[in-house]
């Protein structure tokens, strides 16, 4: 959960997208497969398609947690193959989608119309100069600023007000009137 929350911040500190969840601008795809304490391989796993809130992640990891282990115990053990599962927002239950193809089976290929793109360091440092502060350095910031942990992360997930701050701030130079 809390790395879905935080790509979010940071496509959205970057400039990538607004990300607003409501409005489909971002979706999760999450996976989860169980295997016995201590193995080292990984079973079969269950994909989580589309899922447009945060609650929606974490209530359909938890019901797939508890399906994947009734399955476990009935058939003795892991999924035989991985699978994709859909969410059903109103059910608060997932819904056997497909069984995965493997890799082959998607035929991958280059996109024709896109030609490979090199970069050197010195562009990779120009690029990164140019970045705007990620979510926890500009958390960071805030809270340097004498701004409440709550308070610092509101002004992140809220571009608009983070924005109204900023301009306030930078008249008054006071945190906290801000």
């Amino acid at each position: 959960m809390a790395f879905a929350q935080e790509l979010r911040r940071i496509l959205i500190a970057v400039g990538a997208s607004d990300a607003d969840m409501f409005k489909g601008m971002m979706r999760f795809d999450a996976s989860i497969s169980l295997r016995e304490k201590g193995a080292k391989d990984l079973n079969p796993r269950s994909e989580i398609k589309n899922l447009n809130s945060f609650k929606a992640l974490e209530k359909a990891l938890k019901y797939e947690e508890k399906r994947l282990r009734k399955e476990w115990e009935k058939n003795g053990g892991p999924l035989p193959r991985d699978i994709t599962v859909g969410w059903m927002d109103e059910e608060e239950k997932t819904k056997m989608l497909r069984e995965k193809e493997t890799a082959d089976d998607y035929r991958y290929f280059p996109e024709p119309d896109i030609p490979p793109l090199t970069f050197t360091k010195e562009d990779i440092e120009n690029i990164r100069k140019e970045l705007p502060a990620l979510p926890q350095e500009r958390k960071k910031q805030y809270m340097d600023l004498g701004l409440d942990e709550a308070l610092a992360v509101q002004l992140i997930d809220q571009p608009e007000l983070r924005r109204i701050f900023d301009a306030v701030y930078k008249k008054t130079n006071d945190a906290k009137r801000s």
